[in-house]
C-alpha cells in the first residue's frame, strides 16, 4: 500500500496514505476451532427430526459427512434408496461421484423428501431450492456450522473401528498415500459394512 501510495502522488493523484494507519502484527492467524456437536445435541436435533426442515438437513449431514451444498445440489436422481447410496459429491476430484451409504437414522427422513416430485431434496419458504445461505443463517439458532456437521461425523466414525480410508472415502478427501489413494479400493459392499458399524454406534449415542 505505501509503495502504490508513493506511486500516486508521482503522478500527482491527490489521496491519503492508508498504509500509515496499518498496525502490523505477528502475521499469525488464527482459525476458530470446530466444535463438535455434543452427544446431548445429536439427541436433541434428533428428537426433533420432521417437526422443522432445519433438523432433517442437520441430520443427514451429521451422517453423511456431506459438504452442506453437496447435500442441497444433490439431483434426486443420484439417491438410490434401494440400494442405500448417495452417489454425488463436488469440489475436488476425491469428493466427486463418489458413494455414500444410507445410515438406517436417516432413511426415513430421505423416503419423505424423495417423495416432493422435484429434483432437489429441500427448498425454502419461495418454494425455490434451499441454499447455503438459507442453511447458514437458519443454524445460528443451533450456535454450530455446517462444517461442524462433518467434522462430528468423522468424530464419531473414528470412534468405530473403521479404518481412516474408508472415512476419507466417505467424507471425499484425498489420501496423502499414493498406495491408498490409487490402488485400495472401497466396494459398495465394504462401505456399506462400515456404515452399519457406524449405526451401531450412534444407536448408542442417541440411547435407543
Amino acid at each position: 500500500m505505501n509503495n502504490l501510495y508513493k506511486l500516486s502522488t508521482s503522478l500527482d493523484m491527490n489521496i491519503k496514505n492508508y498504509s500509515e494507519l496499518l498496525k502490523i502484527t505477528d502475521g499469525k492467524i488464527t482459525k476458530k476451532d470446530k466444535v463438535a456437536f455434543t452427544d446431548e445435541e445429536l439427541r436433541s436435533i434428533y428428537e426433533k427430526r420432521g417437526t422443522d426442515q432445519l433438523y432433517d438437513i442437520v441430520l443427514i449431514l451429521l451422517f453423511t459427512g456431506f459438504r452442506a451444498t453437496e447435500l442441497l445440489t444433490i439431483d434426486k436422481s443420484m439417491i438410490f434408496l434401494d440400494e442405500n447410496k448417495f452417489v454425488g459429491g463436488i469440489k475436488t476430484d476425491s469428493g466427486k461421484n463418489r458413494t455414500i451409504p444410507i445410515s438406517r437414522h436417516i432413511k426415513p427422513i430421505l423416503e419423505k423428501y424423495m417423495n416432493n416430485n422435484k429434483k432437489y431434496l429441500f427448498y425454502n419458504t419461495h418454494k425455490n431450492r434451499y441454499t447455503y445461505g438459507n442453511l447458514k443463517n437458519a443454524m445460528t439458532e443451533l450456535n454450530h456450522t455446517t462444517h461442524e456437521c462433518r467434522h462430528t461425523f468423522s468424530s464419531n466414525f473414528y470412534r468405530t473401528s473403521a479404518d481412516k480410508l474408508t472415512i476419507k472415502k466417505i467424507v471425499g478427501h484425498k489420501s496423502q498415500d499414493l498406495m491408498e489413494d490409487v490402488y485400495v479400493h472401497k466396494t459398495d459392499d465394504e462401505l456399506q459394512t462400515t456404515m452399519k458399524e457406524f449405526d451401531d454406534y450412534m444407536e448408542k449415542v442417541l440411547c435407543f
